[in-house]
């Protein structure tokens, strides 16, 4: 500490000490210290509240102007501040005013409110009472007004608060000491963003609209005329820079809290925020009489409870704001009115659902709140319809909360039209684990998903490299977007087979009704026909027959099998979904041997092994796999096939050489079967190539045994 500081002559309170006197301004009041920026000086002066004797021994708030004498602290030897009165003399411990300073309404409530101060970005509170003289009448002006004011110290808490509040007059908006220029209060809560970008001297934020706004620090009085940390969210104003004439953000202001429901009960629950400050109280009052349920992603202010005095997430709503209710026929000029005259029908996609309430995705890119009681049209009965639905609706305002909602929700379509729009995504499985995994979509982003958004797979994530379609909904725990409902390139999710089936019949092999082969578009026109042009259309036009009168029968061969499911190619070029219940012909087993051909009967829906040429008597036993064996043990031991891939492969299924697996480098033929433990394929029946085993169940074989091709 420099002792050549500013020194006031001679005492200048005869409660203080006979030493030199100096002047500061108080910086940091951290409640058991806090730190004094002397005049002229660069270091700042530790200060303890029993030193503040002009403030009875509390710590003055900050930007409060002082003075004090310098001593040597006995335990640390170093300089700290004693004897901490305020600047004038005409103060007398009790309310003290400490300055004039100015700052931003950050939040407003009925009985509470918060500055964001200008000097330092610190907040302090405020009570309705002090806007009385200025304002006409005791309460707290909306978020985002300029004000100034005094600050004293409270003679029941000995703490600091705001009194005299005043709307801000520019001429003296600065450092809290008058002469700088911010501007004028704005009207209105104004414009809500992302701090996006911070450099050198200017930034840009990232509005909610998509556009991005270029901003300067001088414009962000309530941060210090600091341009905050990139993902700060914002609000601000728009005005024109007087130099370039563009648009750029005014009167930069933090913007509402955003963050997860991480807890939902009866009668209160908890929000876990976005900045990591941990979990935030929150009543069923502040949510419009009721909790969101858990994953809701919501958007809040924070305010001081007046019973607890402990803060609370106040003014919840979903993230992006209520959707506005249509003008037309609004009765009593707004959101208060009544719904009267004809309203405009919009529609969109059902993208959240929870016990109590949810939420449609309007074609205008709006959050549309719903009510369960509203949907009563898409079944028949009360009850949000599945994720993923096609639905119109029209607009009110609801009686309890005067918020806007979803009104005579109905689907959009029969049938398909309710079913489309719900896999609107395809990609290919990038990487899967036992937990979750990745897809990597086919506009370059990876979307994450788990093993019970694959139930067609058998709630396993499919092999790496798979091409599936998928939609994608928000996780209502992490509040975060994953994949649901993950098929097949090319097959229906389970979920809207009941709406496939409202307009055609069930298709009970080959490529589902409704949606193309693999690399065709999924789903087709409602009135058209319906999958993909790839080999002829599939189907018939909905409502009409499908494939008409005559069902004709198909060939193919398998190419892919798994526990749950497998792929047949078809003689002309198509591949066509199976299921192993289907393939009961083939061996007896209910199962798909790989490359196996087949004969498809669409009447029945049934497989039938067709003789394989080259095979003889033997058609159908699928011993159309030959490879090198590459590793033998005792247990177990693999095949390299022809294919580049390995098979698995056990000592009893090599009957033909004695129950043991052959040498390495042996050339084998064999079939591939699901094991019925693992689930897995496996190699049987293992042949030297060039010979086939005859099954003891085949027609006209009695007895087991390698036999030349």
């Amino acid at each position: 500490m420099d002792p050549t500081t500013q020194t006031i002559a001679g005492p200048g309170n005869p409660l203080m000490g006979g030493g030199d006197v100096f002047a500061g301004k108080v910086i940091k009041n951290l409640g058991t210290f806090g730190f004094i920026q002397p005049d002229g000086a660069t270091d700042e002066l530790f200060v303890m509240p029993k030193s503040c004797k002009g403030f009875n021994d509390v710590l003055p708030p900050i930007g409060a102007r002082v003075r004090y004498e310098l001593v040597v602290d006995e335990r640390t030897l170093r300089t700290r501040a004693e004897n901490v009165f305020p600047e004038s003399d005409s103060v007398t411990p009790g309310e003290q005013p400490t300055g004039t300073l100015s700052g931003t309404i950050q939040e407003s409530s009925a009985e509470y409110g918060i500055i964001a101060q200008d000097h330092d970005g610190s907040k302090i509170s405020c009570l309705p009472g002090s806007f009385q003289r200025a304002f006409g009448q005791s309460a707290i002006p909306p978020v985002g007004t300029r004000v100034m004011y005094d600050v004293v110290v409270d003679s029941q808490n000995s703490g600091p608060r705001v009194e005299n509040v005043q709307p801000l007059d520019a001429s003296k908006v600065g450092n809290g000491k008058g002469g700088g220029s911010n501007p004028a209060p704005a009207n209105g809560t104004g414009t809500l963003g992302v701090v996006g970008k911070v450099c050198n001297g200017y930034g840009f934020i990232d509005q909610d609209n998509g556009e991005k706004i270029f901003v300067l620090p001088f414009s962000c009085a309530a941060f210090g005329n600091q341009i905050p940390p990139v993902g700060t969210r914002v609000a601000f104003d728009i005005g024109p820079d007087p130099k370039t004439g563009k648009s750029r953000a005014e009167n930069v202001r933090l913007g509402m809290k955003t963050g997860t429901m991480g807890k939902s009960g009866p009668q209160f629950g908890f929000i876990n925020q976005d900045n990591g400050e941990g979990e935030m109280f929150v009543l069923p009052k502040s949510c419009g009489g009721e909790l969101p349920p858990v994953g809701t992603r919501v958007m809040f202010d924070i305010v001081q409870d007046q019973k607890t005095g402990r803060p609370r997430a106040e003014n919840v709503q979903p993230e992006g704001g209520w959707n506005a209710p249509p003008t037309a026929g609004m009765g009593g000029g707004g959101m208060g009115g009544g719904l009267g005259g004809n309203m405009s029908t919009s529609s969109g996609t059902v993208t959240q659902i929870g016990p109590n309430y949810g939420f449609i995705q309007s074609d205008a890119n709006e959050k549309v709140f719903v009510l369960p009681g509203s949907c009563t049209t898409l079944t028949g009965e009360v009850g949000f319809p599945p994720l993923g639905t096609r639905v119109s609706y029209t607009m009110v305002v609801d009686g309890k909360t005067g918020r806007p909602r979803a009104e005579s929700v109905r689907p959009e379509a029969v049938g398909m039209a309710a079913a489309q729009g719900a896999l609107d995504h395809s990609g290919t499985i990038q990487q899967t684990g036992e937990k979750y995994g990745f897809i990597l979509q086919d506009d370059g982003q990876k979307m994450f998903v788990m093993p019970i958004s694959c139930d067609v797979f058998g709630r396993v994530i499919p092999p790496e490299g798979t091409r599936v379609s998928y939609r994608v909904v928000m996780d209502r725990k992490t509040g975060r977007p994953r994949a649901e409902d993950v098929c097949p390139e090319g097959t229906a999710p389970p979920t809207l087979q009941p709406a496939l089936q409202t307009t055609m019949p069930q298709q009970q092999w080959g490529t589902p009704i409704g949606l193309g082969p693999v690399g065709g578009p999924v789903g087709g026109p409602v009135g058209g026909p319906v999958g993909g042009p790839v080999g002829g259309p599939v189907g018939g036009p909905v409502g009409g027959p499908v494939g008409g009168n005559g069902m004709s029968e198909m060939t193919g061969t398998i190419i892919q099998v798994g526990p749950t499911y497998g792929f047949i190619q078809s003689d002309s070029g198509e591949k066509h979904f199976v299921m192993p219940g289907s393939c009961t012909a083939c061996t007896g087993e209910v199962a798909m041997p790989p490359g196996t051909s087949e004969q498809l009967e669409r009447g029945t829906g049934m497989a039938a092994p067709t003789p394989n040429a080259g095979l003889g008597g033997l058609g159908g036993l699928g011993l159309d796999y030959a490879g090198t064996i590459q590793q033998r043990g005792e247990k177990y031991g693999f095949i390299m096939q022809d294919d580049g891939q390995k098979m698995f492969v056990m000592p009893i299924s090599c009957a033909s050489f004695g129950s043991v697996i052959p040498p390495e480098g042996t050339r084998v033929s064999y079939r591939v079967v699901l094991d019925s433990k693992t689930g897995r394929p496996r190699a049987e029946d293992v042949c030297p190539e060039g010979t086939a085993i005859a099954r003891k169940d085949a027609p006209g074989k009695a007895e087991l045994g390698c036999r030349p091709l």
